[in-house]
């Protein structure tokens, strides 16, 4: 009779956990307890939250070496929104890493052929078996060969949405099948090659009554967002397969611009909240809430960052940050009124 194998006991999963990613913005790294950690953390949040700013800065954290914060090994990106990269706003990015670590040695060459791109541009049922393959097949030779620490997907919603836009029960029902099988898929690739995994989500208006006072109703039933109820798309089936879900606002407050990083299902961490900006060299922390006075960044939208970057190349300047008013023009909120206005 064959000896069964002894299952792993608490000490030896606990002594065996990788290191976490680090995501570069003390807040969102305090939130989640350190970073990004093994199964599948969905970031979702309207256009122009910081999104795909944030997978931008991922994508560099994975490849970077462990004495600059990184993992030392390579990342993966997967479009499935037309195939469009922002390599220029990938390579601001690490030219402002290279600026903060002038000790440590980051060369952006090196960066760059450590991160590989794959995308999907079909919108059929092709798409969909096109995503698994690329999973199974190419991502799996990468784990194997490349050191593969992240593979991110932007968008989730990108196949589905389009694929099983109806409210027939038995489409759901196969949507559901299928999004059950995405899911195995990457927590599987997770766990075997403790590989991070992180995945984009949009957001669809919600029409419900329903604001329950949890954060998993509120996750899925709906959340305010620029004045509106919104709920992260592909709905139950999607979010009962999540080990982390973060949700990015973008708000109007007091006539300045207010970013936030909601963090709202976690199987380790409380739910909570912090402030981030957006700058030429990233997704970075913002002032504390908690603070006496706190200043906001008056950043329109990403758009606006890329078309700054590329005006400091044109005309030289040198900013590592987004130019920010005089003293006397930046005016500073006290926290008392924007937490009642964000309160409205």
């Amino acid at each position: 009779m064959a000896s069964r194998e002894v299952p792993p006991t608490a000490l030896q999963l606990l002594e065996g956990e990788p290191e976490m990613l680090k995501t570069d913005c003390q807040g969102l790294d305090e939130l989640l307890g350190g970073g990004i950690g093994l199964g599948i953390t969905e970031v979702y949040g309207e256009a122009s939250t910081g999104k795909t700013q944030l997978m931008m800065q991922l994508l560099v954290q994975a490849v970077l070496p462990e004495k600059c914060g990184g993992l030392g090994g390579s990342s993966c990106y997967v479009s499935t929104e037309g195939g469009w990269f922002p390599t220029a706003r990938l390579i601001d990015i690490i030219q402002a890493r290279k600026a903060s670590t002038s000790e440590l040695k980051v060369n952006l060459e090196d960066c760059m052929n450590k991160i590989f791109l794959r995308s999907i541009v079909s919108a059929d049922a092709k798409a969909e078996g096109e995503l698994l393959y690329i999973l199974t097949r190419e991502i799996s030779k990468l784990l194997e060969t490349k050191n593969l620490r992240l593979i991110i997907i932007d968008s989730i919603c990108g196949i589905y949405r389009t694929l099983f836009e109806t409210s027939d029960k038995m489409q759901l029902v196969s949507r559901s099948q299928s999004l059950f099988q995405l899911a195995a898929t990457l927590k599987q690739l997770s766990s075997k090659y403790k590989c991070k995994v992180v995945v984009t989500n949009q957001v669809s208006d919600s029409f419900s009554n329903i604001l329950d006072t949890s954060d998993v109703f509120r996750s899925l039933y709906g959340r305010r967002s620029r004045s509106r109820v919104v709920i992260p798309t592909l709905g139950w089936s999607w979010a009962t397969c999540l080990t982390t879900r973060i949700m990015l606002t973008r708000e109007m407050i007091l006539g300045r611009v207010v970013r936030m990083a909601h963090l709202l299902q976690s199987p380790h961490r409380p739910s909570g909240e912090c402030h981030f900006i957006i700058t030429t060299g990233g997704f970075k922390n913002g002032d504390s809430v908690g603070s006496p006075e706190c200043n906001v960044d008056k950043i329109s939208s990403e758009k606006e960052d890329v078309h700054r970057c590329r005006r400091q190349e044109v005309f030289g300047t040198s900013s590592s940050k987004i130019e920010e008013p005089s003293t006397s023009e930046h005016r500073k909120i006290p926290c008392e009124k924007l937490q009642e206005a964000m309160r409205r």
